[in-house]
This record gives structure tokens, sequence and C-alpha cells, in this order.
């Protein structure tokens, strides 16, 4: 399923401080490490983009967000808009951003800090919910991520049969008495 269809099921409001808050948000073509990119030479910007329904984005433009569109790769698809926010993992205020998971039934929500963020560019979410704080200057308006909560997909190798398997304290390399390899 594309990004645009996706995009269809998350849910936009706003709150009492203004906030863009999406439950359900797809967010693709990110950076939470700031990685040096071809758009960012230096690096150090910590930045996702996120999928815009279609009946959002005149009311999104109206208030100045910088909402970009890319065409359908096929004719089945829909047009795709997004908008780029970041991670200012320096601000005074640093973001809130959780991680989510399910590891033989018991569920875990841990906070990520400073490099820690980098780990979610090489997780596949679930699901993805968002706090937008809508910085507005004198060429429209930017979006800073307040928070972010995001579960991680369960794997699916070999269709997930190996999910309920601990490694232990097994170790991989055998040892002899001696305590040294035994070849």
């Amino acid at each position: 399923m594309s990004y645009a269809t996706r995009a269809k099921e998350s849910k936009f409001d706003w709150d009492e401080r203004g906030n863009l808050v999406i439950e359900n948000a797809v967010i693709f073509w990110t950076n939470f490490k700031g990685e040096p990119t071809r758009f960012n030479p230096q690096g150090g910007k910590r930045t996702l983009n996120v999928a815009i329904p279609e009946e959002m984005v005149e009311d999104m433009k109206a208030e100045g967000w910088n909402v970009k569109s890319r065409d359908p790769y096929d004719d089945q698809d829909d047009i795709l808009y997004f908008t780029e926010c970041v991670l200012n993992m320096n601000s005074r205020f640093e973001p809130r951003v959780m991680l989510c998971t399910e590891w033989k039934g018991r569920k875990t929500m841990t906070a990520l800090h400073g490099a820690d963020v980098g780990k979610l560019d090489d997780i596949r979410f679930e699901n993805v919910d968002l706090v937008i704080h809508p910085h507005r200057h004198d060429n429209g308006c930017k979006g800073y991520v307040n928070t972010i909560v995001a579960t991680q997909a369960k794997s699916d190798l070999f269709g997930g049969k190996y999910d309920d398997y601990d490694l232990g304290d097994a170790s991989p390399i055998p040892e002899d008495d001696d305590g040294k390899e035994p070849w």
C-alpha cells in the first residue's frame, strides 16, 4: 500500500496549544541520525517526512506549511502530499521520543534521547503518533516534532516463527575447561 493511500487512514487534529496531532501518521525518508544528505551536506539536521491526506493540503498551505507533492508511480496510485518536519534534539525543550516494543507478550515503552534516536532509522514501524509544533516565520510555517510515539512492527522473519526464541545466556562460541577456545 502506498504512502498516499495509507495517509488517508491518518487522523489529523489540532490541540489547544495550536499543535498538529497526527494519529497513525505515515512517515518516510527519515533521517533521525542527522547524517549528511544531498539536501543537507553538513549534516546534523534530524528530519522526517509526513504524508498528508489530500483533503488537508489546502488548509495546511493556507496556514503557510510547505506541502510538497510527488506524482504517483502508476495509474492506480494517488498523488503523494507531504511536509518535512524537524526533530531538534538540541532544543531547550527536547522532544519526547518513545519507542514501543513487544517481546514474548511483554510490552515495553522506552524513552530515547540523544544518539539513541538515530536507531529509529533502522526500524520498521507498525504505528506512529506525532505531535508537531508549527513554527511560523516570515516565509511560512515549519513543523518541529514535539512528541513521537512509535510502535515497532513485529519481525516478519520466516513469518515470525522465531519471535518467541530467546538467546538467553548461551555463548555463541563454546569454550574449553581452561577458558580457551577448543580449536
